[in-house]
């Protein structure tokens, strides 16, 4: 138990220093930060040399891969992490809460 509660994020703050507490808030700051993090930039089609590496996807596996990434895709995957990150009582794996915990107290 005492693990579990050094290693709750009680706290959270983003890249424009504004505090977020609470899971009501944290949440949502949390899928802003991974939306933006896995937004797609270029696409294949725009870059030049990629165009010359034979493609090895199929369509219907691409168009997955292209397709938009919510809320419940970012935690399914979280709680599909190996057995070295055991999740927390939140649902979330102990490294990952410490990375964002750290994360928010960089801006400090």
């Amino acid at each position: 138990m005492a693990r579990q509660k050094r290693n709750a994020i009680k706290k959270l703050q983003d890249e424009s220093e504004q505090w977020f507490i609470g899971t009501e808030q944290i949440f949502p700051c949390l899928y802003n930060y991974f939306m933006e993090l896995f937004k797609v930039g270029l696409r294949l089609s725009e870059t030049p040399i990629l165009n010359s590496i034979s493609h090895r996807v199929s369509k219907v596996d691409n168009e997955l891969l292209l397709g938009t990434i919510d809320g419940e895709d970012i935690y399914a995957s979280l709680k599909q992490m190996g057995p070295r990150k055991t999740p927390g009582a939140d649902g979330l794996s102990a490294y990952f809460s410490e990375v964002l915990e750290n994360y928010g107290s960089r801006s400090h």
